[in-house]
């Protein structure tokens, strides 16, 4: 009878010692794909920061070429110079807009999904969440 007790306790240990075990690598398995999971949104965040970068210098740009079309229009408003029809119809081009349009997908798929709570950087966390309520701001002016 004691060798049964021993054999069914021994048993019964080998059972928990690997259910330890699957779950000590389920849970390994979990956390490299969320590392990897991390890094992919990490890396989509900052190509979409470069996109948003590269626009908003082209509209400073383009901005940039409006206030000098005005500066050169200006002066001839109450002037009776030759040049100053030809020049006022430059003055048109200053009317188009020049529209930003963030690319925050990642952002906000991060966000609705919960993976948000993947990024385990306080002052990066913050970082982000700091950069796109800033494009709110733009937005709204």
């Amino acid at each position: 009878m004691k060798k049964g007790i021993r054999y069914a306790l021994g048993e019964i240990l080998i059972v928990i010692v690997g259910i330890t075990i699957a779950f000590s690598m389920n849970k390994c398995a979990d956390q490299k794909k969320d590392d990897s999971l991390k890094q992919q949104y990490l890396e989509n965040i900052k190509s979409d920061i470069e996109i948003d970068k590269t626009n908003l210098k082209s509209i400073s740009q383009s901005i940039g070429k409006k206030i000098e079309t005005l500066n050169n229009v200006l002066p001839l408003i109450n002037m009776d110079n030759p040049e100053k029809r030809k020049k006022m119809n430059t003055i048109y081009s200053v009317f188009t807009s020049a529209d930003f349009f963030p690319k925050d997908v990642t952002y906000q798929t991060m966000i609705n999904s919960g993976d948000f709570k993947l990024i385990d950087d306080f002052d990066l966390k913050a970082a982000i969440e700091t950069h796109y309520s800033n494009y709110k701001i733009m937005l709204k002016d």
